[in-house]
């Protein structure tokens, strides 16, 4: 799969993710997967952004995760740690460039 078509998977679930959250609207019984839930939690505050740049960046961040990881359905429940530590080593290669960058 693509990374375009990854992209809109994850804006997908991320739309079906925050309106299951403030519950606007009808109630969704959609349940995400563990890996879904664990990851757009992980990053919620550059999902939530109001600058569409970041909002982007996360997005493909997630989107170019490992194929295995990136099922509509969760067949292993013990990726989820997998994933977040995935999710925790992006998010310390960010902050190590922006640190280096400023000096």
């Amino acid at each position: 799969m693509e990374v375009e078509d990854r992209e809109k998977v994850v804006r997908h679930l991320w739309d079906l993710y925050t309106q299951r959250q403030s519950g606007s609207g009808r109630r969704s019984t959609t349940r995400l997967p563990r890996f879904w839930q664990e990851a757009f939690e992980a990053a919620y505050d550059p999902l939530s952004s109001d600058v569409p740049a970041v909002r982007n960046a996360a997005v493909s961040e997630i989107a170019k995760m490992p194929i295995r990881f990136i099922n509509v359905v969760d067949p292993f429940p013990l990726q989820s740690k997998g994933i977040r530590e995935h999710l925790r080593k992006i998010k310390e290669t960010k902050k190590s460039k922006e640190i280096g960058s400023n000096s």
